[in-house]
């Protein structure tokens, strides 16, 4: 149990460091327009019959996440389109709530996140969400350039 605590540990502070950079005055915090997908990490941390996990996916050249100045997210990741809508709120986070998500083989409808925005220059913005669940603690990162 004690090895879990330090993975758990460090991606808590992670995704507290990244809310805290993610402030921003700005209401729509400035990811509007076409984004070359970097990496999608995501990990779970859980107890119980849910033993946790993570993984992380390195971009290829055909992924991207547009953000359309209408409200509306196309991303297109492994050959998949995912849509959705997404709303900036006044503190630094956008909440996306996807209509489409795939996820392995199967296609969820009606997934909604809140995600704390980043932007440590301006070509890059970084996504941070996490939280607890049933199953246990999660955290999502995902990096995209310009």
């Amino acid at each position: 149990m004690i090895k879990f605590l330090y993975p758990i540990s460090l991606l808590a502070i992670i995704v507290v460091g990244l809310s805290a950079c993610g402030k921003n005055d700005n209401q729509n915090v400035g990811v509007t327009g076409k984004w070359q997908l970097q990496s999608d990490s995501s990990s779970l941390a859980g107890g119980g019959p849910f033993k946790g996990g993570g993984s992380k996916y390195i971009g290829v050249a055909a992924d991207t996440y547009e953000f359309t100045a209408n409200g509306k997210l196309v991303a297109h990741v492994k050959s998949l389109t995912d849509s959705a809508t997404y709303t900036f709120r006044g503190d630094g986070k956008v909440v996306i709530d996807y209509s489409v998500v795939h996820a392995g083989d199967a296609t969820i409808r009606g997934s909604e996140t809140i995600y704390d925005v980043a932007r440590p220059d301006s070509h890059t913005a970084i996504l941070s969400a996490g939280g607890l669940t049933p199953e246990g603690w999660y955290a999502r990162i995902i990096t995209l350039k310009k």
